[in-house]
């Protein structure tokens, strides 16, 4: 008996997404758990493996590579080998009365522009990057481009004629689709602010141990070394232990807060968009260990291969805009979590010295921005947790870390 296959949900709010590609040939015979087509849903692209097996029919109106497509519709069927499946009318989502898709273009279909060879990764990272595809040099086999092609350019190397969205530049305004990542992102910030009330706490915390083990680290590990992020993600999680209630949750009748377990989110720049995938267990977890889950998460985040389950899960969140001269800044809570702390650049700055002398002694400085949902937290706490987190930082309280 023919086994349908359908466009799964790949998040809890989503009811679309992206099709991104077929991993496997019609006619081509699949084994369950084999990845079967590219998905792109909530901040992430994902092989979607089979669940049953048999051999690959794709529906009449199966999805070409970058249509939108709902939760719920069939795409294929999996039948036993000289079995012919049989289509209705429409293979929308049960129940849709959906217009037919526009016949689907050849399963991983490789024509981006003329006779082009790329893949749906590059084709996908080419739009969200306003590069047109077939000025790219392709460093696959026969020529073919991928990913990491399109990513490696600058699209104003490419001049005039570079193509945003599939809109080539005239000098004129261009109408620039936006993503489905693009999409998410907005929902979210919006909830945030019709579901918070936001209030922004700064302060300065003194850098040097930060600069010194920061430093250290680099020495004894080279590129393995934990990063300023690393760091911070550690004194973070020993901090929110003190103060549990900057990692609850609002859930209208009761604040949930995390135990003893502290998971935070690090808000990542990618080319395709701000993802947040979620360190797991930082306030017990060495500082390698957590160095390690962050080049992990942060290459798939860059690459575009996050999973919905990634992202899922933290109370709280770091995001920092250090890296671009930034100081102080106002992030967006994070819905449903309570708080999301902001780093800016290090700063020299004068301070007092020590012991209440005279004058001042000049000293690094890291720039804390501390946005906090005032339904759970009130100003006083918040700013304890601030001047805590502050004081851990000038005296580097990572434990055992």
């Amino acid at each position: 008996m023919a086994a349908d296959v359908t466009i799964p949900r790949l998040g809890w709010s989503m009811e679309e997404g992206v099709f991104a590609g077929w991993l496997k040939e019609p006619g081509a015979t699949v084994r369950p758990g084999e990845p079967l087509f590219m998905l792109e849903g909530e901040k992430a692209t994902q092989e979607i493996e089979a669940v049953d097996g048999g051999v690959l029919h794709l529906a009449p109106d199966a999805p070409a590579t970058g249509q939108t497509v709902p939760v719920g519709q069939l795409i294929a069927r999996l039948c036993a080998a000289g079995e012919t499946p049989t289509w209705a009318p429409s293979s929308g989502p049960a129940g849709g009365g959906a217009a037919p898709k526009p016949p689907a273009a050849p399963p991983r279909q490789e024509q981006a522009s003329g006779s082009v060879r790329s893949s749906p990764r590059a084709r996908r990272a080419a739009r969200e990057r306003g590069v047109d595809v077939s000025r790219v040099r392709g460093s696959g086999a026969g020529g073919r481009i991928r990913e990491r092609d399109v990513l490696a350019v600058d699209p104003a190397s490419l001049g005039a004629a570079a193509v945003i969205s599939g809109a080539a530049v005239t000098g004129g305004p261009v109408r620039q689709p936006i993503t489905q990542v693009r999409r998410t992102i907005a929902r979210q910030m919006v909830r945030s602010r019709q579901e918070t009330v936001p209030v922004t706490l700064t302060a300065w915390a003194d850098a040097t141990a930060l600069l010194a083990a920061r430093a250290a680290a680099k020495a004894a590990a080279g590129a393995e070394a934990a990063s300023l992020n690393d760091i911070l993600l550690a004194v973070l999680g020993r901090t929110l232990l003190d103060h549990p209630l900057l990692a609850a949750r609002w859930e209208e009748t009761h604040l949930a807060l995390p135990g003893d377990r502290i998971d935070i989110g690090l808000a990542v720049d990618t080319p395709g968009g701000l993802v947040v995938p979620v360190v797991r267990d930082v306030a017990k977890t060495s500082l390698a260990d957590v160095a390690r889950q962050t080049r992990f998460l942060v290459d798939l985040g860059r690459a575009g291969r996050l999973a919905a389950a990634d992202m899922q899960g933290g109370v709280f969140t770091l995001t920092s805009l250090g890296s671009y001269g930034i100081e102080f800044f106002t992030p967006v809570i994070n819905h449903p979590e309570a708080a999301i702390l902001g780093v800016g650049a290090i700063r020299v700055q004068p301070v007092p010295p020590p012991g209440g002398q005279e004058g001042f002694v000049l000293q690094r400085q890291l720039p804390l921005s501390l946005t906090f949902d005032h339904r759970i937290v009130d100003g006083g706490p918040a700013a304890r947790f601030l001047g805590d987190l502050s004081a851990r930082i000038a005296a580097l309280s990572l434990g055992g870390a």
